[in-house]
């Protein structure tokens, strides 16, 4: 195929007047000494040595290709340009390979799916030399304005103009492309535009296993770091480092629970390290075959995690700290203020039941009010009927919306609404928290 295609080389040169430009003009100077910094903390030698075995092995990985005829000379421009838009980037998301078992697959389907054919064909067909160049600073700008107006609710007129203005050229794009297909499909029908179009997801297939080993050899350069400072004495903390590589090898999420374990604890000698180990090895267990809770127990901690997941918000694991076992969630953002509103679930209880359930929304800025209000409705009302059953009771849901505090027992349950207003805040926030609990009566009934 031809080094560059036309679009590529518009981008070339503008690229190229921009690196001019910043490079010589004077008022770019804080901008050229910003990218000084960054090139400096680029040539740090853990990421030159991460670049290194990435090279050497994409270098492998293009020989065995090149030894069975799936890889020739020709494919050595899509081959870099896969190399610095997927490969090096990948560098970047590690935390989220790590977070996200499933990325792993969505990655190679992204590769392969039908967008990515129609990503395929649109760049094969380019415009003109000088329609290229033309166009890429006004879609450029013009998509940087979009983005802009997405950021405050006053600009929603903009934002409809821009959008509109991409979607219409998006969508000419398409159709000329479709129109190019079919004059010409004996462009397209040639074994060389195959290859173009099957090297990356095949590029990429083959390095997955390349960023599952730095996913793995990452987490353990960060828990071996933490190890250093939560368990006591060299020998334990080496017996410590060998028995997690040993026990947990690439179970890196078991292993990540339980370094925290041996965080928490006192740790001064192998059988300390030992009971840990013990005591995840139970609690996998629980896990696995959870107890069955009475409704004058609470609630079974392993269901509870999950009652808001049709809403996007799911605790981590139920653990115990000082005797306490609880569970929370990350913070969900929505809103449109400086500081995004956000939203958290919490459980609480002992190692058998959970005892408290609750839902707090945090107003970062007053003018998130109304949407925050619906939104701590919304999830109060799930909640209610995941825990208890039922409709969520009406005085609760005027108490939410006009932000009154509330409390009242729905035997074995108590209710709480509360308002926790935060003095001096710039913004004027708040937060907003439901409550659902077990009285304590009924616990002890229980027990009896």
């Amino acid at each position: 195929m031809d080094v560059l295609n036309n679009r590529e080389w518009a981008v070339s040169v503008w690229l190229t007047t921009l690196l001019f430009y910043i490079g010589l003009a004077p008022k770019m100077q804080s901008v050229r000494d910003s990218a000084a910094d960054v090139i400096k903390c680029f040539f740090v030698w853990k990421i030159q040595a991460a670049l290194t075995l990435a090279l050497f092995y994409v270098s492998l990985v293009v020989y065995f290709l090149y030894e069975i005829d799936l890889w020739h000379i020709g494919q050595l421009k899509n081959t870099l340009i896969w190399f610095f838009a997927v490969a090096f980037l990948s560098f970047f998301d590690l935390e989220k390979y790590k977070n996200d078992s499933g990325l792993f697959k969505k990655t190679v389907l992204d590769n392969i799916k039908l967008i990515a054919l129609i990503e395929f064909l649109i760049g094969f067909y380019v415009l003109s030399f000088w329609a290229e160049l033309i166009l890429f600073p006004v879609l450029a700008l013009i998509t940087l304005m979009h983005a802009y107006s997405q950021t405050d609710k006053k600009y929603k007129i903009v934002e409809t103009l821009f959008g509109t203005i991409l979607a219409i050229f998006g969508f000419s794009l398409v159709v000329y492309t479709l129109y190019e297909l079919a004059s010409n499909f004996s462009e397209v029908a040639k074994p060389e535009t195959y290859e173009d179009f099957l090297l990356p997801p095949l590029l990429t297939f083959t390095y997955l296993p390349f960023i599952f080993f730095m996913v793995v050899y990452t987490t353990y350069e960060n828990i071996f770091v933490r190890l250093q400072f939560s368990v006591k004495g060299n020998w334990i903390k080496r017996f410590t480092k060998i028995f997690a590589v040993i026990v947990f090898n690439s179970r890196i999420k078991d292993l990540e629970r339980w370094v925290w374990m041996l965080q928490v604890r006192d740790i001064k000698n192998i059988r300390d390290v030992l009971k840990a180990w013990e005591d995840f090895r139970y609690m996998r267990k629980v896990e696995k075959n959870p107890p069955s809770i009475t409704k004058n127990e609470g609630w079974s901690p392993y269901d509870a995690k999950e009652f808001l997941k049709d809403h996007g918000i799911e605790t981590g694991h139920y653990k115990e700290l000082d005797g306490e076992w609880f569970a929370s969630a990350p913070y969900v953002e929505f809103g449109d203020g400086i500081i995004l509103a956000n939203i958290a679930y919490y459980i609480d209880g002992n190692s058998r039941a959970a005892k408290s359930l609750k839902v707090t929304v945090n107003i970062n800025d007053s003018k998130d009010a109304d949407i925050a209000r619906e939104k701590m409705l919304e999830i109060s009302e799930a909640l209610y009927k995941q825990a208890v059953g039922g409709d969520f009771p009406v005085e609760f849901q005027r108490a939410t919306l006009s932000e009154s505090n509330l409390e009242c027992v729905h035997p074995p349950y108590n209710l709480a609404f509360e308002k926790d207003v935060w003095p001096n805040h710039r913004l004027n926030g708040y937060s907003l928290n439901f409550c659902i609990s077990m009285l304590k009566c009924a616990q002890e009934s229980q027990i009896v």
